[in-house]
């Protein structure tokens, strides 16, 4: 599955094209900027990859926890993307993709790893686990 993945969550702004590995990426580390820095770096990633953004079937971007303005950039550009390309959009949470990440990058023994975020504000603590696949339990 052909994917672009989107994250203006936090203090970077990144791209990437996905499928089966990552055919193409760039990050910038930013406090500001990121929608004018955004789509040009999409554009960017989907012509070095080799594929044209008719051939994307979907469209990853990060939800949160993170920035407003950041996520506000990166959820407008995917959606209006996925409607321009009649493609589907999922949303993915900072922590389950920093979690799925550590999870691909463990040690082969590693079946699952249990994860936990703390809200900044001392808000709500969230749990749970990973699996090696990559899928929440």
């Amino acid at each position: 599955m052909k994917v672009l993945a989107i994250d203006s969550a936090l203090g970077a702004c990144s791209a990437a094209v996905w499928d089966q590995t990552v055919m193409s990426g760039q990050q910038k580390i930013m406090s500001r900027g990121h929608v004018e820095e955004l789509l040009p770096m999409v554009q960017a990633v989907v012509t070095e990859s080799g594929l044209e953004f008719a051939q994307l079937e979907l469209i990853a971007v990060s939800i949160g926890p993170g920035s407003f303005t950041g996520l506000r950039a990166g959820l407008a550009a995917a959606r209006g993307l996925g409607l321009a390309l009649n493609i589907p959009v999922h949303g993915v949470t900072t922590l389950e993709a920093v979690a799925a990440a550590a999870v691909r990058s463990a040690i082969n023994s590693v079946k699952s790893m249990p994860f936990s975020s703390r809200s900044k504000r001392s808000g709500p603590t969230f749990m749970f686990k990973v699996r090696r696949s990559g899928c929440r339990s």
